[in-house]
């Protein structure tokens, strides 16, 4: 589905603007302690209280991505009784884990390579990822990826923890999708509550596990969905309707920021806004996968590209920030940036070209070499011949 694709590259962008937004030590601040909304016009102000979070609204872009792994990996198998789950663990495992190793692996290169000097950083963000020295255990541990965390070379491998989790978890997801039928909706306000209840609990298990289910849900409901879809497209309203939806789902997403802005008493409702950025989340990739007008916008080749490179982008700007924050120091975020956005576009295309696609391919590969295992067993037990009893 080349839309979700190319809504998948304006997330992982949104990430990368998210983080050199962090760089800045007075939003690296506000971030950090969101106890008073900064005066009316500051740059934070802008960047962090107004629509133009939009931009750099990093952890909400990582619920997109979230809601949308669940909804692709659960395409197939919630349609499919015969989904050969036996090549579907190897594959998945070749899938991210090559990629996130040779991630870990540029981060731990940069920052032996760039010296680290803890003065020339002043947000906290920064400080906090200060990493002095590196241990080959340490290393060891991060290729583990659910043991990793945290990841200090590369912190965005933090979701990746999930991905694995969600990973290995999904036939349970799919079995329980399929059985309700028709009340595959249900799905989604229960994921909603347990991630309240995560919130409120601060157990992160409970707070993104659920949005791969949600995710999982839409899969089960495409068709539903794909039927409300082409009723709204018969009508007379329909791109005002689809445009509303759209405006809608982006608001949920931004409503924790956008709240506080006006409200700051808000802080204080912190985990329903973070649930109602979960459904904004969902709404927007169903948005994005049922209807034509997106899908258009999506395909344009620009972000085709970006979609296709956008896990690599993601899993290899975090190290190039990192060094040039840490090089020229983050009162230079202007040339940080300035260097950082196009430096991270030109690896991401390379770590694509020369790591993310061979994994796609050798993991294409080692899925059908467990496939064929899987048949020729099967073939030798249906040939093996009956013991015959007087």
């Amino acid at each position: 589905m080349p839309s979700l694709d190319g809504l998948r590259g304006i997330a992982a962008g949104v990430v990368v603007l998210h983080h050199l937004a962090r760089v800045i030590p007075s939003i690296s601040t506000g971030y950090l302690h969101r106890s008073a909304v900064p005066a009316v016009g500051s740059l934070h102000w802008w960047v962090s209280y107004t629509p133009m979070k939009l931009l750099t609204a990093g952890p909400e872009a990582v619920l997109i991505f979230f809601v949308l792994s669940g909804f692709v990996l659960a395409l197939s198998p919630v349609r499919r009784r015969d989904f050969a789950w036996a090549s579907y663990y190897p594959k998945r495992i070749v899938r991210l884990f090559l990629p996130a190793i040779a991630a870990i692996l540029f981060g731990t290169a940069l920052t032996i390579l760039v010296p680290r000097e803890l003065s020339v950083v002043h947000g906290p963000w920064l400080a906090r990822l200060f990493e002095p020295g590196l241990s080959p255990l340490a290393t060891l541990k991060d290729f583990t990826i659910v043991f990793g965390w945290p990841f200090r070379t590369n912190n965005v491998l933090w979701s990746l923890v999930w991905e694995v989790w969600f990973s290995l978890l999904l036939p349970l997801f799919v079995v329980l999708a399929v059985v309700l039928k028709r009340a595959w909706w249900v799905l989604i306000p229960v994921g909603l509550a347990v991630c309240l209840a995560g919130q409120l609990t601060h157990q992160h298990s409970l707070v993104f596990l659920p949005v791969f289910v949600i995710g999982v849900a839409l899969a089960r409901g495409r068709d539903d969905l794909a039927a409300v879809a082409h009723r709204i497209d018969s009508l007379s309203a329909a791109r005002l309707i689809w445009g509303s939806a759209l405006v809608l789902s982006l608001l949920l997403i931004l409503s924790s920021w956008l709240m506080e802005g006006l409200w700051p008493g808000a802080k204080a409702i912190g985990p329903v806004s973070q649930v109602l950025a979960t459904f904004g989340a969902a709404s927007l990739v169903a948005i994005c996968a049922l209807w034509s007008g997106a899908a258009r916008a999506l395909t344009w080749r620009p972000i085709a590209w970006l979609g296709r490179v956008s896990f690599s982008l993601y899993l290899v700007h975090i190290p190039i920030v990192l060094s040039l924050a840490y090089l020229l120091g983050d009162r230079q975020w202007i040339l940080i940036a300035a260097i950082a956005l196009p430096l991270s576009l030109i690896a991401a295309e390379l770590f694509f070209r020369f790591v993310e696609l061979p994994s796609q391919r050798l993991s294409v590969a080692t899925g059908r070499l467990f496939e064929r295992s899987r048949v020729a067993t099967r073939e030798r037990s249906a040939e093996r011949p009956v013991p015959v009893t007087d």
